[in-house]
């Protein structure tokens, strides 16, 4: 199913994170990050791994690497939370599921308020019957005044 731009935006608001792997530390980093040992996620090359969900902040980071001349490589990872299952599959759409949910609700609104019940009491009164009420109506009003 093709995704749309609220399904990109909340699988990159959400699901994404980016990590960052590098060897040297640098004279300062920004605030914001997550700063561990890379250990074996690094590829067994670099020694420390920083995370942010921010690509503004990690834009900043790759920039101060380069500024101070620092290997780094950077990765996107998918997070595993019950949220993120949802929002990240590949086959649905959030959107869409959306939209079926909104018209599955006004169905069942519709079925309930009545209006059918109208609609089918009009469409199976005989016309004559109709018109005797109209003209009974019309009777009622001119008394009325």
């Amino acid at each position: 199913m093709q995704k749309t731009k609220f399904d990109h935006w909340l699988h990159r608001k959400y699901v994404h994170v980016i990590r960052i792997y590098f060897n040297t530390m640098p004279e300062s980093l920004p605030a914001g990050l997550e700063l561990l040992e890379a250990g074996e996620e690094g590829g067994g090359r670099y020694r420390y791994r920083c995370s942010t969900r921010s690509e503004e902040l990690a834009q900043d980071v790759c920039n101060l690497f380069l500024a101070e001349n620092i290997t780094y490589t950077s990765r996107i990872d998918s997070i595993d939370t019950p949220f993120a299952r949802f929002v990240g599959n590949e086959q649905r759409s959030v959107t869409m599921l959306l939209v079926w949910i909104g018209i599955f609700f006004m169905a069942i609104l519709f079925f309930f308020s009545g209006i059918t019940q109208t609609a089918l009491s009009i469409i199976m009164q005989d016309k004559d019957a109709v018109k005797a009420q109209d003209q009974a109506k019309k009777e009622q009003r001119l008394r009325g005044m």
